[in-house]
């Protein structure tokens, strides 16, 4: 009986040997991967900026955790729930992430752990497990900022583009009208330099910020084109909206622009004022309106060419086109978000005119970027109350069990 006791009690012990060898061999394992993953993510992250320059790096599938990885991140109260929610973009904010990190510790609520020895490693790796949670914490958090961020930049282009189909239909029909001047008579658009929005910033002399949807220099003069996607017109140049409300007549929006361009170029270049509807044939066009409101190719090319001829009779001065073009790009807004910050201007200037939603997603875009960067949670140590109480439980557990059997 004594012999049978002897090797029931041996078995069981060698059992718990294997089981608690196993265990801590896995967890080795598991923190190896855990303790190279920083060390991946800025390769990662080196070479994505090196290839793919300023544009928004979206992290491989790599990058992310493994199931080995997350089996280990297991042992620690709350790494799981922490990673998840920063991985689904729920929990972003620098300072909320870093309180977390700071209440991450070994969890105590496994029984088998403890019996079988694997809490006295947990408690031994903690400050291992620990920094690689962190830094699985910071890849999840930089590409869910990332893709916060695409999502917003989105709805800004969105916001701004819109009226731009109409926009691109009207230069397309200037560009037909200067082949067809040909290199008789010479033509130019901002666009020619590269700038595809025009935007007259604000002065000291309280001039507003002003958006010019195109701008044509010709020997006839400057042309200050106003593109409207309207699909109907009212006799006096206004469109009347979908919910019944009446716009202003389309020439009157662009009157400050023309005074404020005369002002800056002078008596010498004639500025025009002038309406294209790409969405209107000419026979919908009211016949109330002059003839500063066109639709197409061929009425901007009989307007040209009257004004041309009219110009000519007076023997006006020909027009240096190098002297007007560095004066209005020296007066140009040349920054790539320029189009923003009109409409930022016109949200604090005049908050119910519909640009209030782009200042909130610029603001919005403005505070993830303040969000960007890693994360970087004090270190923390091995907990000496932990390891001695990891280290008692399973001696205690083997007496407590071998005294049973006997």
């Amino acid at each position: 009986m004594t012999h049978a006791l002897s090797w029931a009690v041996g078995t069981l012990i060698g059992i718990v040997l294997g089981l608690a060898h196993a265990l801590a061999t896995l967890l080795w394992r598991a923190v190896g991967r855990l303790a190279n993953y920083p060390a991946a993510l800025v390769s990662t992250r080196t070479s994505a900026a090196l290839t793919a320059g300023p544009q928004v790096q979206r992290h491989p599938p790599s990058a992310a955790a493994s199931r080995t990885q997350r089996l280990a991140l297991g042992t620690l109260w709350g790494a799981k729930k922490l990673l998840l929610e920063v991985e689904r973009g729920r929990l972003m904010d620098r300072s909320a992430v870093e309180e977390r990190l700071l209440r991450v510790a070994p969890s105590p609520l496994s029984l088998p752990r403890w019996i079988l020895g694997g809490q006295l490693f947990v408690e031994a790796l903690y400050p291992r497990l620990h920094a690689a949670l962190a830094a699985m914490v910071n890849a999840a958090r930089d590409r869910a900022l990332e893709a916060e961020i695409v999502r917003v930049v989105s709805e800004i282009d969105a916001e701004i583009s819109q009226g731009s189909h109409a926009e691109a239909l009207a230069a397309a029909q200037l560009d037909l009208l200067r082949q067809a001047a040909g290199s008789r008579h010479s033509t130019w658009r901002p666009a020619d330099d590269g700038i595809t929005c025009i935007v007259l910033p604000p002065d000291a002399h309280g001039t507003p910020s002003q958006e010019l949807d195109d701008l044509l220099l010709t020997d006839a003069g400057l042309y200050v084109v106003e593109v409207k996607g309207w699909k109907h017109i009212e006799p006096d140049g206004g469109h009347r909206t979908t919910d019944g409300s009446l716009l202003p007549p389309a020439h009157r929006q662009s009157a400050g622009k023309v005074k404020r361009l005369q002002a800056l170029l002078g008596p010498s270049v004639p500025v025009h004022s002038v309406v294209v509807l790409p969405n209107l044939c000419p026979a919908a066009v009211p016949l109330e309106l002059d003839t500063r409101y066109l639709t197409g190719a061929a009425d901007l090319g009989l307007m040209l060419r009257q004004h041309i001829q009219a110009r000519a009779r007076k023997d006006g001065a020909p027009i240096d086109f190098a002297e007007v073009r560095h004066a209005l790009l020296a007066k140009m807004d040349r920054r790539p978000d320029a189009k923003i910050h009109h409409m930022l201007w016109l949200a604090e200037n005049f908050p119910g005119d519909g640009t209030n939603r782009v200042r909130d997603l610029y603001s919005r875009l403005q505070e993830l970027r303040s969000q960007q960067g890693l994360i970087q949670p004090p270190a923390v140590a091995v907990r000496p109350t932990g390891v001695v109480l990891a280290s008692a439980v399973p001696f205690a557990v083997a007496i407590a069990a071998s005294r049973w059997i006997t």
